[in-house]
C-alpha cells in the first residue's frame, strides 16, 4: 500500500507537470497569434492577403536514414517534428523556413539561420512572390495552425496541396 501511495503521488506530480506544460504551450501559441495580429492590425487596411500557393512554393527535404547520420556532426538534421539529429553535410543554407510534413507535430514551423539538413519528413519554403523577412514569415505561417490541415493516415501528414489554399495576411513592410 505504501508503494501504491508513493506511485499515486508521483503520477499526480507528473499529471500536474503535464498540465502546466500544456498551459504554457497554449499561452505561447496565444501570444504568438496575438503578436502577429497586432503587427498586421498596426498597418491598418494596408495589408496583403494571398494564398500560400500564390506566395511561395514548398519542397520536401531529402531522405536521410538514421544510420547515415553522424551524431558528432555539426549540421542539425531537421525532420517532421523538429530536430532529429546531426550530420556532416547540409542541404539548405542560410535563412530558411521549414515546416514539419509528417508526424505528430506536422505543420510546426521553424525559422533557421544556419546550414541544416532537411529530411523528407519536412518541407522548406522557397520561390517567394515577395521579399519576405523569413523570420517574420515563419511567425506568420505558425499563426495559421497548419497542423489542422493534416490528413490522418497511419501518421498525420500535410502537403503543399493540402495547405496551398490557406490565406495569409501580412503588411507590405515585412516583405
Amino acid at each position: 500500500q505504501r508503494i501504491v501511495a508513493k506511485l499515486d503521488a508521483a503520477f499526480a506530480k507528473i499529471d500536474r507537470a503535464v498540465e502546466a506544460a500544456n498551459q504554457s504551450i497554449e499561452s505561447t501559441l496565444s501570444l504568438r497569434e496575438s503578436t502577429f495580429a497586432a503587427v498586421t492590425e498596426r498597418n491598418g487596411s494596408d495589408t496583403i492577403t494571398q494564398t500560400l500557393g500564390e506566395l511561395l512554393k514548398l519542397s520536401s527535404g531529402k531522405f536521410l536514414p538514421k544510420k547515415k547520420m553522424n551524431t558528432d556532426g555539426s549540421i542539425n538534421v531537421i525532420g517532421g517534428n523538429g530536430l532529429a539529429g546531426n550530420h556532416d553535410e547540409a542541404n539548405l543554407f542560410g535563412k530558411n523556413v521549414v515546416i514539419g510534413r509528417v508526424g505528430a507535430k506536422c505543420g510546426n514551423v521553424h525559422f533557421f539561420d544556419e546550414n541544416i539538413w532537411v529530411t523528407d519528413n519536412a518541407m522548406y519554403a522557397h520561390s517567394f512572390s515577395f521579399e519576405f523577412d523569413k523570420e517574420f514569415l515563419a511567425l506568420a505561417l505558425a499563426s495559421l495552425n497548419l497542423g489542422a490541415y493534416a490528413r490522418q493516415a497511419a501518421q498525420p501528414v500535410i502537403s503543399f496541396s493540402s495547405i496551398k489554399d490557406a490565406s495569409l495576411t501580412f503588411p507590405p513592410s515585412v516583405s
